[in-house]
Formats: structure tokens, sequence, C-alpha cells
């Protein structure tokens, strides 16, 4: 079946680098989106669903401080115990204190996850092991799209 295009949605909680709130050393929410899947449902290609995710994320710390980034398929507003699809642990480096954190991340949901007509996907991050503690300077996104087929 041809490649079909289901949907493709943004999450921006800041759109410059003006923030001033600290990262806090718990998981949490930085974006929330939720990629309709209903045109693929009851089709051959609601096994063959694709999701391409990508963020990024301003902060400020010195160099050593560490922040851990994940996505979050199907979750709610806090990280739980259900499929995360992306982890990664990024330290600050360079004498710059002020760093853009970007990230792209891919995902192959079930048929069963698309069968509700749509699937959420959640940003979190936290402070890993900082010496000081990090701000969210932003810009801060969180941006996906979905697609099917298999041609």
């Amino acid at each position: 079946m041809a490649i079909q295009f289901l949907d493709s949605r943004l999450s921006l909680q800041l759109s410059n680098s003006e923030g001033t709130e600290h990262i806090s050393r718990t998981p949490q929410l930085l974006g929330d989106i939720g990629l309709e899947t209903i045109a693929a449902v009851g089709t051959p290609n609601q096994s063959n669903i694709r999701v391409s995710l990508w963020g990024t994320i301003g902060v400020s710390g010195k160099s050593g401080d560490a922040v851990s980034i994940f996505v979050q398929r199907g979750g709610t507003d806090q990280l739980d115990p259900g499929p995360i699809i992306y982890s990664a642990v990024v330290e600050l480096t360079g004498r710059s204190n002020t760093q853009l954190l970007t990230f792209a991340a891919g995902d192959f949901p079930s048929a069963q996850d698309a069968a509700s007509g749509e699937i959420r996907y959640t940003m979190f991050t936290r402070e890993h092991n900082s010496k000081s503690r990090v701000i969210l300077t932003g810009p801060i996104s969180f941006n996906g799209m979905a697609v099917a087929g298999n041609a």
C-alpha cells in the first residue's frame, strides 16, 4: 500500500531564550502531542505506522552538568512505566553555559497502539547528577509526524 500521511503536530512550550525556570531533579513534562492514526485504522496500513519525533530544549548550566531527555508513547502527564521510546543523557560541555539540546527519535507503534485513532507522545527532562542547577532557557519544542504504508 502506498505511503499515507497521517498527522503532524507541534508542542511549543517556549519560543525564545528568555526562560529562567530550573530543571527539576524529577522528570518534568515539556512536550505533549497526540498524533492521529484514525485514517489507517481498519486498513492494512494500521500495522505499518511509522512515527518521527524531534525536539529542542535550550538550557544553561556549567560544563559537566547533565540533562536527561525521555520520550514516552501512550503515557500521562507523569513519566510512568509506559514504553519509553527514546532516552538520552546529555552532558553540557564547553565554555558557553547556554546550549540547545536537540534530538530525533523514531517509533514503530503496533496496530493495537494505533487502534484508538490517536497515539499520545510526551517529552520529559530532568537534571542528571548535575553539580549546579540547570536552567531551562528555551526555546522548547517537541514535534512529531506519523505516516503509514510500506511502499
